[in-house]
C-alpha cells in the first residue's frame, strides 16, 4: 500500500487563511474598541455579549487538539470504552449549569480565586490556589499547542517547532489586541472550522507515536483532494488555538485581579488594560517554550491532560465544595485539605 503523503499548495492555502482570520478578527476589535480602554471592556466584553458567540466560544476552548488527536488514539488503542469518561464530563456540566454558574454569576466574580477570599477572608488561601491553577493552566496550553504539532511533525513534514511557534504567536496576537471579545469571535468562527475538518474524516512503519494516526490517515486519504488536507490542519490548529487564547485571556485576568490589583489601583484605566495586553504577550511566549520543551514527555497527550488536571484541579476543586457545601469550614481546613494533597501528590510523584 502506498503510504506516502504530501501536502499540496490548496493545502497551505486553506489553512493560512484560516489562521490569518483570527488575527484580522483581533485586529477589528482593537481598532473597534480602542477608545474604550477599559478592564472590563477588555477581559469581559463589557459583560454584554450574546449568548450565541459565548457558547460556540466555549465549545471551541474545550475542544482542544488534545481531544481530536489524544481521544482518537485512545478510542484506537483501547476500545470505546474511553465514551464513559465523556458520559461523566456531560453529566458533570449539567450539574455545574444549576450549581456552580449560578454561584459565580451572582456574585459577579472575575475569578474562583475571589470566591475563596470571599469565603475564607484569607489572602493565604486566595494566593496558594492562584498559584496551583496558574500552573494547571499554563501546563495545560502548552500541551494543547504541542498536540498539534507532535501529529503533523511526521504525518504533514511539518517541523515542531515551526507548529509551535506559528500557532503559539498567532494565538498571542491577536488576543492581546482585541481581548475577549476577539477571543471569543475567533472561537465561534474556529468552531465551523473544526466541524468542517471533521467532515473529510466522516466522508473514511511511518507512525512513531499513537498521538500520529488520526492525522497519518487523514493525511492519506485526503492526498488526491486539494485543500482538504488543509482543511483538516487548520482544524488541529483552531483546536489548539482556541485553547491557548481562551487561557491567555483567563491569566492575564487572574493576574491582574488576584495578584497586582492592589499595586496597580492608582493607575489609569486605559495604562492597566495596555499592562493586561503585555502580560497577555508574556503568557503566550512562556506556553511556547514550554510546548516545545513538552516533546521530551511520553506517553499518550491525553494522559498528559488528565494528569495536569487532576494534579492542580483536584485540590481547587475540594476547596470549592468545602467552602461552598460546609458553613462551618475555615481557612484552617482549606489550607490544610490543599497542603495535604500536595504532599500526598510529591510522595507520589517520588515513588515513580
Amino acid at each position: 500500500m502506498d503510504v506516502e503523503t504530501s501536502i499540496q499548495v490548496a493545502d497551505y492555502v486553506v489553512c493560512v487563511v484560516v489562521l490569518l482570520i483570527p488575527m484580522a478578527i483581533g485586529i477589528l476589535f482593537a481598532v473597534k474598541d480602542a477608545k474604550k480602554a477599559t478592564r472590563e471592556e477588555y477581559l469581559f466584553g463589557g459583560r454584554r455579549m450574546s449568548v450565541v458567540p459565548i457558547a460556540l466560544s466555549l465549545f471551541a476552548s474545550y475542544m482542544s487538539a488534545i481531544s481530536l488527536i489524544g481521544t482518537t488514539a485512545d478510542m484506537y488503542t483501547y476500545g470505546a470504552m474511553i465514551t464513559l469518561l465523556y458520559v461523566g464530563f456531560s453529566v458533570s456540566y449539567i450539574i455545574g449549569l444549576f450549581t456552580i454558574v449560578p454561584l459565580f454569576y451572582s456574585l459577579q466574580l472575575t475569578s474562583i480565586y475571589e470566591y475563596f477570599m470571599l469565603r475564607f477572608h484569607s489572602r493565604a488561601v486566595r494566593m496558594s490556589a492562584l498559584a496551583v491553577g496558574m500552573v494547571q493552566n499554563i501546563c495545560y496550553m502548552a500541551v494543547a499547542l504541542y498536540t498539534p504539532a507532535l501529529g503533523l511533525q511526521t504525518t504533514a513534514n511539518i517541523p515542531l517547532w515551526m507548529s509551535i511557534v506559528i500557532v503559539g504567536i498567532i494565538g498571542t496576537v491577536y488576543s492581546a489586541l482585541g481581548g475577549i471579545k476577539s477571543v471569543v469571535w475567533a472561537d465561534a468562527f474556529r468552531c465551523f472550522v473544526m466541524f468542517g475538518g471533521a467532515l473529510p474524516i466522516i466522508i473514511s512503519g511511518l507512525i512513531t507515536n499513537r498521538n500520529q494516526i488520526l492525522p497519518f490517515s487523514v493525511m492519506h486519504a485526503l492526498k488526491d483532494m486539494p485543500g482538504l488536507a488543509g482543511l483538516f490542519m487548520a482544524k488541529l490548529f483552531s483546536a489548539s488555538l482556541s485553547t491557548i487564547s481562551s487561557g491567555m485571556n483567563a491569566l492575564a485576568a487572574i493576574t491582574v485581579e488576584d495578584v497586582l490589583k492592589n499595586f496597580l489601583g492608582g493607575f489609569q484605566e486605559s495604562r492597566i488594560t495596555l499592562f493586561t495586553k503585555l502580560l497577555v504577550c508574556v503568557y503566550g511566549l512562556i506556553i511556547i517554550g514550554l510546548a516545545y520543551l513538552a516533546n521530551s514527555l511520553q506517553g499518550p497527550v491525553t494522559q498528559l491532560g488528565a494528569s495536569i488536571f487532576g494534579a492542580c484541579g483536584g485540590p481547587m476543586f475540594g476547596v470549592f465544595i468545602l467552602g461552598a457545601c460546609i458553613p462551618w469550614s475555615n481557612k484552617y481546613g482549606a489550607l490544610g485539605g490543599g497542603l495535604t494533597h500536595n504532599v500526598v501528590q510529591i510522595i507520589r510523584i517520588g515513588n515513580q
